[in-house]
C-alpha cells in the first residue's frame, strides 16, 4: 500500500486524487491508496464582535456550481474574501460527486440552472435524494418563471439572477445559512 500525506484543501485532493488515479490506470498496476487529507476551518471573529455580519464569516464551505468560467471565478474569489471555503464544480456530475464525498463538510450548495452534462434541476433533484435537508440556493442568466417555479417546488431556498451583486449573494448566504 502506499500512504500520501495530503495537507491540501479538500477540493485540491480531489484534484491529486485523479491525477493519481489516472496515472496508476495507465500503468495497469494494482496499487491501493489511501488518502488522509486535513481540512481546517478557522474562526475569525474580531475581538468587539460576538455575532456573525455578512463580512465575518466562520470558515462555511460553499460548494459553487457553475459552467460559466467567469461567474465561477468571481463568485468563488468573493466568497473567498469573505471567509468562506469553497469547492467547486464545473457541472451537476462533479457536485454530486464532491457531494457525496463531503456532505457532512458542506451546509450549502449554490448551482446554476442551466449547465450540460447534468442540468441544475437535475442536480437539486440528485442532491435532494442524497440529502432531503441540504440547502441550495439556484441561479440562472435566463430564468423564465417556468424554471424558477420548478426550483422553488424542489425546496430551494433562494433564487438569483444573474448578474448578481457579491453584496446580493452574501445576503442571501447569510439568510439561507444562519
Amino acid at each position: 500500500m502506499v500512504l500520501v500525506y495530503v495537507f491540501l484543501p479538500s477540493w485540491e485532493l480531489l484534484k491529486v486524487m485523479a491525477v493519481l488515479s489516472m496515472f496508476i490506470a495507465k500503468k495497469k498496476k494494482a496499487v491501493n491508496l489511501k488518502f488522509i487529507y486535513q481540512h481546517k476551518i478557522q474562526l475569525r471573529l474580531s475581538n468587539n464582535q460576538k455575532s456573525r455580519s455578512l463580512t465575518q464569516r466562520n470558515g462555511e464551505v460553499i460548494l459553487v456550481v457553475d459552467d460559466e468560467t467567469a461567474i465561477y471565478d468571481i463568485t468563488t474569489t468573493a466568497l473567498g474574501k469573505y471567509n468562506y471555503q469553497v469547492m467547486t464544480a464545473h457541472n451537476g456530475i462533479e457536485a454530486i460527486a464532491l457531494y457525496v464525498e463531503f456532505q457532512n463538510e458542506i451546509p450549502l450548495v449554490l448551482t446554476d440552472i442551466v449547465m450540460p452534462s447534468m442540468d441544475g434541476l437535475t442536480t437539486i433533484r440528485t442532491l435532494n435524494k442524497i440529502n432531503p435537508n441540504v440547502e441550495i440556493i439556484a441561479i440562472s442568466g435566463l430564468p423564465s418563471s417556468d424554471k424558477v417555479n420548478a426550483v422553488y417546488n424542489l425546496g430551494v431556498a433562494t433564487f438569483l439572477s444573474k448578474p448578481y451583486t457579491t453584496n446580493q449573494l452574501l445576503k442571501s448566504i447569510d439568510t439561507v445559512i444562519s
